[in-house]
């Protein structure tokens, strides 16, 4: 789901980055590693992809989720399901939107809630490890994610719903309804979203966030994502249909 641009970013996300590369990229290896399920041949390139190519790698992942979300909110929407056609443009159009939207806006937006409130310890700074014990630090970083949470899910919200019904709204060629379509079912999506976190996706994403490195966290709000973009498409196509 998001934007950034310009320098200030770009030095934001390498400041927060360079602190917690090493122990993303130990538990990404570590993961890669102890990996044993059927799809860890898949696990395993998706990590090493990551680890090369960082931003694309979520771009990418990003864009065939967000399609796919479009796809079975399309399938649900359908009256007939044995006459259904799929809107090709439409899917497309979420793609992008993954693609060259939510990803690169996640990447950045998910360092700068680290710099707020850092969940990963930084490396070295022994003495300070040694003085806060094992049961108080999971109670900062348990803080920490839930800030994180309340940023994403009831802040950040209202500019993810703007940006996606905008940019879908530009790609699908009506660009002379955006204003309109805005005013008719902005807020109404906005709720939707606050809805679907309130019923189930704030608090799965809060274990995601807690229990992953901060480089996987993008692919894991990507997955869930499928639920929220669904949702999402569903309500702002419903209203301009």
């Amino acid at each position: 789901r998001v934007v950034a641009r310009g320098g200030g970013m770009d030095n934001l996300d390498r400041d927060c980055g360079e602190s917690y590369d090493d122990d993303s990229s130990s538990s990404s290896r570590r993961l890669r590693r102890t990996s044993s399920s059927p799809l860890s041949a898949l696990s395993s390139w998706y990590l090493s992809a990551l680890e090369r190519h960082e931003l694309l790698t979520k771009c990418a992942s990003a864009g065939v989720l967000t399609a796919v979300g479009d796809v079975f909110a399309q399938l649900v929407a359908a009256t007939n399901k044995a006459t259904f056609r799929l809107d090709k443009r439409r899917t497309l159009a979420m793609f992008a939107d993954g693609l060259v939207v939510t990803a690169p806006l996640l990447h950045f937006v998910c360092a700068l809630y680290e710099w707020i409130a850092p969940t990963e310890e930084k490396s070295g700074g022994g003495d300070n490890k040694s003085t806060s014990s094992a049961p108080s630090r999971r109670m900062g970083r348990a803080r920490a994610v839930a800030i994180h949470i309340l940023l994403d899910n009831f802040v950040l919200v209202y500019l993810y719903v703007a940006l996606m019904m905008a940019v879908t709204s530009l790609l699908e060629g009506r660009i002379l309804t955006i204003i309109p379509e805005m005013k008719e079912g902005y807020f109404t999506a906005v709720r939707a979203s606050i809805k679907v976190s309130l019923l189930g996706y704030a608090p799965v994403q809060f274990m995601s966030f807690y229990s992953l490195p901060r480089n996987l966290r993008v692919l894991a709000v990507n997955v869930m994502d499928v639920v929220w973009v669904a949702v999402m498409s569903f309500v702002t196509h419903g209203n301009r249909h």
